[in-house]
């Protein structure tokens, strides 16, 4: 029986690429080898059983361009899901080129097919071909070439799956390109021109222009963004030639500056186009029937951008596009910009990313770009915008091939004939590049190797040579740019090293120590906003910032405001009574403390002020790392406040020393301060996956969003004694907490959850809790497991090692002393025989796992509560923590009859 595996598909998708002889016979003879193109593809369809006429139905957004197409796609992918009604088909979004699995360019509501999938769909697609060989042209082959078998497969995959709306992005050009085959697109759209591909679009910005706008057709808006006012003459028209319905010239500033999920200047005009015509699609008679009110929850008002608007397009990611990624290691920095446009905008932005680093550059380029010319400009834009030489500028520079691995091959999914194997082995463009960077900074250098005394340039002939150099000379930040291809390849690395998950987000655990983040650390650009901190209403926010800037404390790198005085829960008084509860994470604790007794001397009690800022550092220290001041006044109302480190702060939120602070911070807060580049936001947001993590170890198949929050909510309180006796928490606290506070547990956790890919949404609502389910599998309970915060899996491996007697495994992890290899980056657990992947999958296969994982955060929470609590006593004074254990008493009996 003939292999119909998704491996067998990617080895017969590549052999339908064109080798290196081919593209340039093509280069050399012109753009006529185009124009057979449509009727070619027409007939492809029509050989697999599709109409031209059915991809009406998929409801197409068309979009090309020179640079920004694929992110402005991106864009429209996430825009089109924010107002996608229930009941409504999926989005199909199909784009070129992928970054590590082919698979990536089809994706469904955002995520790439699965394996099985686009094995299913592909060889449908392939024997179809093989069994209806007739066709028109002599020179039409069997089977069209990759790009275009790709476009093909895209195109019957989302007629089967009856999507709702399809996002296509151009591969090269427009008029003649293998996506233009579509009669009646909904909306059309060209994003910002440039020079590329010059050997099939032309030479000139105008002949560029005729070709992307191509794609423009009768009866659908024309949209483009602000361009030369000559490639703006070409593009209308060719809207009036198209007999487009509208032609209309998008202003970046469209989107003012709200925030977006792609970073750089450059994609507010990518984000403004996508807004446009996603607008455009939604008003239009296909968008009103299909997406009934989307266009409403679209239009602005009073100037503002409406929640839909401002949801979408602070969600969008697009891998591979100013995207930031940390490792154990450095951090990479990944653009696959490869026209001189595209470096400016990328260059500007790594500069801006990585200013006080060591830093370190991955360089390619192919189809026959000009060295010289890329890195030019490269090095100018360095000048502009550093102040640092640019000769100084990095400290190792590659120059590398794209092929994978250092024995010469390639994944699978990335193998690419287009580049001579005699030039790959020879490294005939990485000499290029060495020899252009040489005469650019005037430093001499051999035919492989550039030496000055602040840097080194080299030729390599593999992408895993170039991650070992930068790793072998202590790079803080790596800049990987000049091809997809190239990104692609790295992408692969970190994929297997886990710094990246199977959509290409970077992971939960990618750092070594709190400790040892850089001053200069950046927030991941692929991190949604909603997944950082749940930010309060504009007023609510306005409030607390005053309230905080009455306390007038020295000065702090991050804070947030949490509690039923910040976010009423159900059944609770009036909020306006209530302290509100704040946590300051600080640099230097002590030095902190010295300046805040100097200003406020009556925040701490008597004998407090007796011990000075060193006997409340050592005393802070105890416990959860917290030193509190209670019942402070500001303005009219009461605060108490927490003072913590801010590596502890960071290492509770990674790691779970005590799950103190973490705990707190899975339900939602109000972030204040943060001046801390991003370092404590993305701390939380692994904080958060850990907290979802527990929480489906804990829940069974099926299960409600609900189920979901109330599990994450209480694990911070399941060792806490303070909910067993009177006088301590409310009893009904977390229910009160999760009812009162759903929305806003959905925003902080529903794209966390999604992330993980082993939940699925079985059916949801605005206004109900979502039903779920999740894959229980062996396996993938194990990856959870593996993945939990280091203290957490410690505890859990200790136990499980210290009775080692009742199965095989667990004696083999004791006898290899397993658990002195643990490390904050956990193993990845996988289909293999690893003694790692074999103890996590015997682990949650025993009985008991379940409450010996509640058994073990109840360890971790216990003793720190217990300790805060009783050193509270001493830290608050006599009169206030009378007052503050009277409040929890009413609380209690409040719960008490609640219940």
């Amino acid at each position: 029986m003939a292999d119909r595996s998704y491996s067998a598909a990617i080895d017969a998708l590549n052999s339908l690429q064109s080798n290196a002889a081919t593209i340039e016979a093509i280069r050399r003879s012109g753009k006529t080898v185009n124009e057979l193109n449509e009727p070619e593809m027409v007939e492809y369809l029509e050989r697999i059983g599709h109409k031209q006429d059915e991809l009406n139905k998929i409801n197409v957004l068309h979009i090309t361009g020179t640079k920004g197409k694929g992110s402005t796609s991106a864009f429209c992918d996430s825009l089109l899901r924010q107002v996608r009604p229930q009941g409504a088909g999926p989005i199909g979004l199909y784009t070129s080129p992928h970054m590590v699995a082919a698979r990536e360019r089809i994706r469904i509501d955002g995520v790439p097919l699965s394996e099985a999938d686009f094995a299913r769909f592909f060889w449908e697609v392939w024997d179809r071909l093989g069994e209806n060989t007739q066709r028109k042209f002599e020179t039409t082959p069997l089977r069209p070439v990759y790009f275009r078998y790709m476009t093909i497969l895209a195109m019957h995959t989302f007629i089967s799956l009856n999507v709702s709306a399809t996002i296509l992005e151009v591969g090269i050009g427009g008029l003649y390109d293998s996506t233009n085959i579509v009669p009646k697109p909904v909306v059309t759209g060209v994003s910002a021109l440039g020079i590329d591909h010059t050997f099939i679009l032309g030479n000139t910005i105008e002949e560029i222009a005729f070709q992307k706008g191509g794609i423009y057709k009768a009866g659908a808006p024309a949209l483009t963004v602000e361009q030369p006012e000559s490639a703006i003459n070409v593009l209308r028209e060719c809207a009036e030639k198209a007999k487009s319905s509208s032609f209309e010239v998008v202003s970046s500033s469209s989107v003012g500056d709200v925030p977006l999920g792609l970073p750089g200047a450059h994609q507010r005009s990518n984000a403004a186009l996508a807004l446009a015509m996603v607008r455009a699609f939604v008003s239009s008679d296909t968008g009103k029937t299909l997406y009934p009110g989307a266009a409403e929850a679209l239009t602005s008002e009073g100037g503002e951008l409406p929640p839909a608007a401002l949801s979408g397009l602070a969600n969008a990611f697009w891998p591979g596009r100013c995207q930031t990624v940390p490792t154990a290691g450095p951090t990479y920095y990944l653009d696959g910009a490869h026209t001189v446009e595209s470096i400016q905008c990328a260059v500007r932005w790594f500069v801006e990313q990585a200013r006080d680093a060591r830093r370190g550059l991955i360089f390619n380029c192919t189809n026959g770009r000009s060295a010289e010319l890329l890195l030019g400009t490269f090095l100018d834009e360095i000048k502009r915008h550093s102040d640092a030489s640019p000769s100084s500028f990095f400290s190792q520079v590659c120059f590398c091939t794209n092929n994978t691995y250092a024995n010469g091959g390639s994944a699978s999914d990335l193998v690419s004939r287009a580049i001579d194997s005699d030039d790959l082995e020879k490294m005939t463009v990485q000499r290029e590049l060495l020899a252009a960077w040489s005469r650019l900074l005037d430093i001499p250098s051999s035919e492989l190797k550039l030496e000055a005394q602040d840097t080194v340039a080299e030729a390599l002939p593999s992408i895993e040579h170039a991650i070992g150099r930068m790793r072998d000379q202590n790079i803080d930040s790596v800049f990987v740019c000049g091809s997809l291809h190239l990104v692609g390849g790295v992408m692969a690395h970190l994929q297997e090293q886990g710094a990246l998950d199977e959509q290409l987000h970077a992971t939960s655990h990618p750092f070594p120590s709190a400790k040892s983040f850089p001053a200069s650390f950046v927030l991941p650009s692929n991190v949604p906003k909603v997944t950082r901190i749940v930010d309060a209403e504009a007023q609510q926010r306005r409030e607390l910032l005053e309230l905080f800037e009455n306390l007038k404390l020295p000065h702090t790198h991050f804070a947030f405001a949490y509690g039923s005085g910040v976010f009423a829960q159900a059944a609770a008084h009036d909020k306006s009574k209530k302290m509100i509860d704040l946590i300051l994470a600080v640099q230097n604790p002590e030095l902190w403390h010295a300046r805040n007794l100097a200003l406020h001397p009556h925040h701490y009690p008597w004998i407090v002020r007796i011990l000075g800022s060193w006997g409340i550092n050592k005393i802070q220290h105890l416990g959860g790392g917290l030193w509190y001041n209670p019942y402070v006044s500001a303005g009219d109302r009461m605060v108490k406040y927490g003072v913590t480190s801010l590596d502890n702060l960071c290492n509770d939120l990674i790691d779970w020393d005590t799950l103190y602070i973490a705990g707190r911070l899975h339900k939602p807060v109000a972030k204040l301060v943060d001046t801390t580049d991003g370092r404590a936001s993305l701390a939380m947001q692994v904080n958060l996956t850990s907290a979802i993590r527990v929480a489906l170890l804990l829940l069974p198949e099926e299960f409600s969003e609900r189920d979901l929050y109330l599990k994450m909510a209480e694990l911070s309180y399941i060792g806490d004694f303070r909910m067993r006796v009177p006088g301590g928490e409310n009893a009904n606290k977390i229910r009160n907490i999760v009812d009162n506070q759903g929305s806003l547990f959905r925003i902080m956790c529903a794209d966390l959850v999604m992330r993980l890919g082993s939940v699925k949404i079985t059916a949801s609502s605005d206004d109900a809790w979502a039903a779920l389910s999740q894959d229980t599998s062996t396996l993938t309970r194990a990856q959870l497991a593996s993945r939990l915060p280091l203290n957490l899996r410690r505890h859990l491996m200790k136990h499980y090692v210290d009775n080692a007697q009742q199965v095989a495994v667990f004696k083999e992890a004791k006898d290899a002393d397993l658990h002195a290899s643990m490390a904050r980056i956990p193993d990845q657990v996988k289909h293999d025989d690893t003694l790692m992947s074999r103890f996590w999958s015997a682990v949650v296969e025993q009985p008991d796992f379940q409450d010996v994982l509640l058994l073990k955060v109840a360890e971790i929470v216990s003793r720190p509560a217990r300790i805060q609590s009783l050193k509270g006593i001493y830290t608050a004074g006599f009169t206030r923590s009378i007052r503050y254990v009277w409040a929890k008493i009413t609380k209690y009996w409040e719960g008490k009859r609640q219940k």
